[in-house]
């Protein structure tokens, strides 16, 4: 097992606590989501960028925020959503629409 250097690690973490913390509300969790769309316009998808295992990181923290204090639809009304979207799409592909480039009906 690798020690850690306690002082060199409180010299990093110093400088980079601004945008890697857990966050608690919901201005810090949309302050992430920013710097996640900075990393991710700057990264894309170099997995070998030296940058890619933070823009993981702060995705993780992201998803925990997420699904700690984000309302997750029913299972059920998610389905109601999904039936209605697919009935939505077959009607117009009946009537031509869909094909033809028409728009969706809406409601």
């Amino acid at each position: 097992m690798q020690s850690i250097n306690f002082d060199q690690t409180i010299n990093a973490w110093s400088s980079i606590a601004g945008n890697v913390f857990v966050p608690h509300t919901e201005e810090e969790y949309d302050r992430l989501v920013e710097i996640l769309d900075r990393l991710i316009d700057k990264v894309g998808q170099d997995e070998s960028h030296p940058l890619a295992s933070l823009m993981e990181v702060i995705g993780v923290l992201i998803e925990a925020y997420e699904t700690e204090y984000i309302p997750q639809l029913e299972e059920k009304n998610l389905d109601d959503f999904e039936t209605c979207n697919l009935t939505k799409i077959i009607e117009c592909d009946r009537m031509g629409r869909f094909h033809q480039g028409g728009a969706l009906p809406i409601g």
